[in-house]
């Protein structure tokens, strides 16, 4: 499963979340299989990026908070 969401700051398309469900986690979230779903997605989404042109990006496995998402954003626009 799948969802995206995009970030805007005054106007200006800064950025774009995407989340899905690593299917080669277990439900305690340990590892059933190698690679995993998001080492596949991250060389996948890096590459792409890199490709395209992307000056900036950072991508993160599942953050546990609202907090901590509101501080990985505010941390990569450098706002404090």
């Amino acid at each position: 499963m799948f969802w995206t969401q995009e970030i805007a700051q005054a106007g200006n398309y800064i950025g774009h979340w995407m989340k899905f469900n690593d299917r080669s986690l277990d439900k305690a979230r340990n590892v059933t299989v190698f690679p995993t779903d998001y080492e596949i997605l991250e060389i996948f989404w890096t590459n792409w990026m890199e490709k395209s042109g992307v000056k900036r990006f950072k991508m993160k496995r599942t953050l546990t908070s609202e907090m901590d998402a509101e501080q990985e954003i505010s941390g990569f626009l450098g706002v404090k």
